[in-house]
């Protein structure tokens, strides 16, 4: 029992020394000599100083990605190369390394480590370097390191805080991507050269400063940081890429370089909690989705002279009050407002030449829109569902009315068209239910499909002279319809299988037309099923008794 005992006794000292081992290497490829095999796998701390070359990594490699312990064995949880130098070797079966240089995917998915060191005469950090080490809490930056590779820490989901060195000029593409614990960074101002997707998805980062001389914030960089609530951008930063800050629903406010020309597409596409921007001076280009879903934004100021507001660029900002767009603005894209709910009004810019589709589309509290005499082309459904909108004027020289332009605008009463027009597309004035009449322009030829469907208050509309096509439930649901006068000496040809009226519109409403056509109308097999018909010189003599009955 007593020799048991001592035997067991004997044992302790190397199994407390294997937990934690400390190794001084004398020359590079020696460090085989320092572990032996039987312990290699029952450390959990090691200390390592000297000059190391590939075959040292590789052993320490193998030590650190082992993610099983058998019995009798642990895990390699944290490493300190300090003191250690990496030295530019081609060992057969080693790892190819360069002077100073951390190789490729070196603690790649080690993630039971918890804790590096790295030397201190580190340059580079390479590629995938940390990639996946999900139990990785604290890892130093060299003072001398001026390169982090691309997706160098990417995964790391337990890396807190770090500090980068103040020589790092470079930080590679997802170098912190899903860095999840990580709450706060500094950028210093040695850094010239910033990938995509740096910080990508760090779901806890709060605040960055970002003191970097650089010219681009590259897409994605901060995509999906949803806690990130400050952020300092750098003089001189000339473009933020698309995605850069899409999904910072934690972002309150931002303050743009005076330095900054262009914001490329989404790229602050969902950021819920801003609430205002100030675009510099210098700013010359705005891209798609920049600002689309900005919930919570009121206040827009333009300083710059931009040429377009492009589509979708604060379509969905359902708090935006008020917005100046630069005299600068020619074109104005597809629901690049769409949804503004609260804005309550807007003046458009006179060299403005085009309105996209659905551009204002759901704007539910804007009163009036006047649109610039330099407009030529207005695309569908731009105003569609204004619904407090009373009153209309289209100065510009604009030839067709397009598909659905004041669908929905339940509030509009007076609208201004000018003499250019030639054409209006379907649904163009469907659902406006206070117009109470309507005198359509005499260069219009055609009236499209459900033009005027559903405008329940309309009692009189009056048909130009050169009309000579009306769409299928042009005026269907027009309940409130009385007086229909027709200017046209030929009889427009209607809709075949939807007829432009209801039934009950031939029954009681008057039909108008010119001085010599009633003939013409009474043997059209459309026209003639209005049961009163007059010409206007008739009803200009008719007694009033005459009038009544035909009421």
């Amino acid at each position: 029992m007593k020799k048991i005992l001592v035997s067991m006794l004997a044992l302790l000292p190397v199994l407390a020394s294997a937990q934690q081992m400390t190794v001084q290497l004398d020359s590079a490829g020696t460090l085989s000599s320092k572990i032996p095999t039987d312990q290699m796998f029952k450390i959990s701390e090691l200390i390592v100083s000297g000059p190391l070359d590939g075959g040292d990594l590789k052993i320490i490699q193998q030590m650190v990605q082992r993610t099983k312990a058998k019995d009798g064995e642990t895990l390699l949880t944290i490493l300190d190369l300090s003191g250690a130098k990496i030295n530019e070797s081609k060992v057969k079966g080693g790892l190819k390394t360069k002077n100073d240089v951390l190789p490729d995917e070196f603690f790649e998915d080690a993630d039971k480590l918890v804790k590096v060191v790295l030397p201190n005469s580190i340059r580079i950090i390479g590629d995938e370097a940390f990639n996946g080490c999900k139990s990785l809490a604290e890892v130093n930056v060299p003072t001398m390191a001026e390169k982090i590779g691309n997706n160098a820490f990417k995964g790391c989901t337990s890396l807190g805080n770090i500090t980068l060195s103040p020589s790092l000029k470079t930080i590679g593409s997802h170098a912190f991507d899903d860095c999840d614990a990580m709450a706060a960074i500094e950028i210093p101002a040695s850094v010239t050269e910033m990938g995509s997707d740096v910080f990508e998805g760090c779901k806890s980062l709060t605040t960055v400063v970002l003191n970097a001389r650089i010219k681009e914030i590259k897409s994605e960089t901060f995509n999906d940081c949803q806690a990130l609530s400050s952020i300092t951008l750098p003089e001189g930063l000339q473009e933020i890429a698309s995605d850069a800050f899409a999904n910072c629903k934690s972002l309150t406010n931002i303050v743009f370089p005076e330095s900054l020309k262009t914001i490329k597409s989404n790229a602050f596409k969902n950021c819920v909690s801003l609430t205002q921007i100030a675009l510099p001076g210098a700013m010359r280009k705005l891209a798609s989705s920049a600002f689309q879903e900005c919930k919570s934004l009121t206040t827009v100021q333009f300083d710059g002279a931009p040429t377009e507001i492009p589509s979708d660029c604060f379509a969905g900002c359902t708090n935006l009050k008020t917005i100046n767009i630069p005299n600068s603005v020619t074109e104005i894209g597809s629901s690049a407002f769409e949804n503004c709910k609260m804005l309550t009004s807007i003046e458009l810019p006179t060299g403005l030449k085009e309105i996209g589709s659905k551009a204002f589309q759901g704007c539910s509290t804007i009163p009036s829109v006047v649109i610039p005499n330099a407009t030529g082309k207005i695309g569908s459904h731009a105003f569609r569902d204004c619904k407090s909108l009373t009153n209309a004027e289209i100065n510009g020289f604009v030839e067709k009315l397009n598909t659905g332009l004041f669908e929905g605008c339940a509030s509009l009463t007076n609208i201004k068209l000018p003499a250019s027009v030639t054409e209006f597309k379907d649904d163009c004035f469907k659902g406006c239910s206070s117009l109470t009449s309507f005198v359509i322009p005499v260069t219009v030829k055609e009236i499209g499909n459900s033009c005027f469907k559903n405008c329940k208050s309309l009692q009189k509309i009056e048909l130009g002279a050169s009309l000579s096509s009306i769409g299928g439930d042009a005026f269907a649901n027009c309940g409130a319809l009385t007086t229909v006068k027709c200017n046209a000496s030929v009889p427009a040809k209607m809709a075949k299988l939807q007829k432009p009226f209801d039934k009950d519109s031939y029954n009681k409403v008057t039909l108008i037309v010119p001085t010599g056509t009633k003939n013409l109308y009474v043997v059209d097999k459309k026209w003639s099923k209005f049961r009163v018909i007059y010409e206007v010189q008739e009803l200009q003599t008719t007694q009033p008794a005459a009038a009544a009955v035909a009421n």
